[in-house]
């Protein structure tokens, strides 16, 4: 599940992680928002929307009034496709400071039933097909995604340090977040 983060006026990142139904980005940090609604043109909104096809991909959308800007760079035409760590400002309107949020495509890694969906996949590491609804985790990589088993006798994810991709240096630690801001 993607997540979004913000920098709260203590100084400390607030991680949110992002529902279906998206999210406004707003002055002070971020707000539920119905889904799928476009910022009114009157307004100052800036909002958070997930899209489905054929992967999930985010699009931040910005009515005219709304000074935002993604990695430096002024949102012109009020929308734009999220890529994992962008940086989106948003310009306060009355103290004229902006407040600064962080896409993360980031997917958190989780056991749970492996649904196939009619196509067979190999767990990377045991190199067995992995059935319907056996418990299996998804490398959390937006650029891996690879199943691998995570049951008593099979636990292929946990295994080893990192994904079993060679390619991917993914750690495999049942956490909520790897990265944040402040790694930056």
């Amino acid at each position: 599940m993607a997540y979004i983060c913000y920098q709260a006026e203590q100084g400390q990142w607030i991680m949110t992680d992002l529902t279906e139904n998206g999210c406004r980005l707003s002055e002070t940090g971020i707000s539920p928002s119905a889904a799928a609604q476009s910022p009114a043109s009157a307004d100052q909104s800036v909002s958070l929307v997930r899209l489905d096809a054929p992967e999930e991909a985010w699009i931040l959308m910005a009515s005219p009034p709304a000074k935002v800007s993604v990695n430096g760079s002024r949102l012109l035409l009020g929308i734009r496709v999220l890529d994992d760590r962008d940086e989106i400002l948003r310009q306060r309107t009355r103290a004229g400071v902006a407040t600064r949020f962080f896409f993360s495509a980031e997917r958190r890694a989780e056991v749970k039933p492996f649904r196939a969906g009619g196509q067979p996949v190999r767990c990377p590491r045991c190199k067995q097909l992995i059935g319907e609804n056996d418990l299996a985790v998804r490398c959390p990589n937006p650029a891996c995604g690879l199943w691998h088993h995570e049951t008593a006798d099979l636990p292929c994810w946990t295994y080893d340090a990192t994904c079993a991709s060679p390619a991917c240096i993914q750690s495999t630690e049942l956490r909520d977040h790897h990265w944040t801001p402040e790694d930056l």
